[in-house]
């Protein structure tokens, strides 16, 4: 099911309502029990104010197509949110989406922003409708998976390191 915002899963109904407000209001009781939360904030354009969503993270991973616009489109947002005061980690993760072997990042997109950038290979059967198993995809797409993973865990353990060392220089 689709909602507004690509918020899968709750019915909203008042398009009036203040999907963010509605987001972590479900979330925190939830997320608070656990040292990891990931979170799917949905697709969202270059334009789109995505303050809130970088106050609301450790780490952020923006995801592109290899497209060239589409990944200089995600590449122009990402010095914003690392300049974000307490904000989230970056990692930037490259999908090959149309078996062109572009999965490579163009040169010199990505490569000077200072974040982790991850590639994922194109996946045959990431196209169909029902969820794959991991076991049936390519042994490049389940390493590079873990790569995104780890990287993932690496950079949230960065960010709550400077958020607790913040925390001890101003108590």
């Amino acid at each position: 099911m689709r909602s507004i915002d690509s918020l899968s899963g709750f019915r909203i109904a008042d398009a009036s309502l203040n999907v963010m407000t509605f987001w972590f209001d479900r979330i925190n009781p939830v997320s608070r029990f656990f040292d990891l939360a990931i979170t799917d904030w949905g697709v969202r354009g270059y334009q789109i104010d995505l303050a809130q969503v970088a106050m609301a993270s450790h780490v952020l991973c923006v995801v592109t197509p290899s497209r060239r616009h589409e990944l200089e489109d995600a590449a122009a947002v990402i010095p914003a949110l690392t300049g974000v005061e307490d904000g989230p980690q970056v990692v930037l993760v490259i999908v090959d989406v149309g078996g062109d072997g572009r999965g490579q990042a163009p040169q010199g997109v990505g490569s000077d922003l200072g974040v982790p950038l991850i590639r994922i290979p194109y996946e045959p059967t990431a196209g169909s409708a029902a969820p794959v198993a991991s076991a049936a995809m390519s042994a490049r797409t389940r390493i590079a998976y873990a790569q995104l993973a780890g990287t993932i865990m690496t950079e949230a353990q960065l960010s709550l390191g400077a958020e607790l060392s913040h925390r001890e220089a101003t108590a």
